[in-house]
């Protein structure tokens, strides 16, 4: 016969329990603070440094690889109080919504707006390619769980899924593009024709160079640049021109003047 459990012991089996429940609550807290942390930090970058995209790129995946493990985390909303089969973790739980939301978005944001893309005819297909299996995996992943309010629940947790998936597939599509590029770049040389300064909104302010056409781009191209570039180039001065061919085929370039990258 199996020794008798005495309440004392129980008691204390209890309160450990609640222990690492608590403890594992606040490394979900910790860790979605973290993935609000680096979205704001990507914020202030033009062209994020490789280690902080990479980390941007990543953290989704560690977060996805936390819900795999703890399905209660993600799906919070749609699971019932207590149920039978489902993780011991609180629904009221952190659904680490900024750790896999707001790296991707920022990151998307800046590939579209501040990278420079010579042709992105390709992106939809190649962000499909990787979306489709990941929406796959996320569905077949969430079928078989009976965790789920009737099939609403099934439903909100697709078009979340759907959501984050149309943000991710583009963001990983772009950001695999650019870090893994290692061709040598092809140099060019043209100048700055004029500068255009367009007053925003609260006293904000926009700033371009309009350059002059160069091989791959006749036509010429104008550039956001940021405030301390636009002061600091006058008209007709000499730019550099790097074209990538880009590791994912999305061709890309960018610009140097007077030690000034962008």
């Amino acid at each position: 016969m199996g020794r008798r459990v005495s309440r004392t012991e129980a008691l204390t089996e209890v309160e450990m329990g609640k222990l690492e429940r608590r403890k594992f609550k606040q490394l979900l807290i910790a860790f979605d603070a973290a993935g609000a942390a680096v979205g704001f930090w990507l914020m202030f970058y033009r062209s994020p440094p490789w280690p902080l995209a990479l980390v941007g790129l990543l953290m989704p995946l560690a977060a996805a690889a936390l819900m795999i493990r703890h399905p209660a985390i993600w799906f919070a909303p749609f699971l019932p109080k207590t149920r039978k089969g489902v993780p011991p973790i609180d629904p009221l739980t952190p659904h680490l919504f900024f750790s896999v939301v707001a790296p991707p978005v920022v990151l998307c944001y800046k590939s579209l707006v501040f990278e420079h893309l010579e042709d992105a005819s390709q992106l939809p297909l190649l962000s499909l390619v990787v979306a489709v299996p990941l929406m796959l995996a996320g569905t077949l992943f969430m079928l078989p769980r009976r965790s789920f309010r009737r099939w609403w629940g099934y439903a909100g947790a697709l078009v979340v899924l759907g959501v984050c998936v149309a943000i991710y597939a583009p963001s990983l599509v772009l950001g695999l593009n650019r870090l893994l590029d290692n061709s040598s770049p092809v140099v060019y040389q043209t100048a700055v024709a004029s500068k255009q300064q367009v007053p925003g909104s609260k006293g904000s302010a926009r700033y371009y160079l309009m350059l002059n056409g160069w091989v791959r781009r006749p036509e010429g191209y104008s550039s956001d640049v940021p405030w301390y570039v636009y002061n600091r180039v006058s008209e007709g001065a000499w730019v550099t021109v790097y074209h990538h061919s880009g590791r994912l085929g999305i061709p890309w370039f960018a610009f140097s003047v007077n030690g000034y990258r962008f």
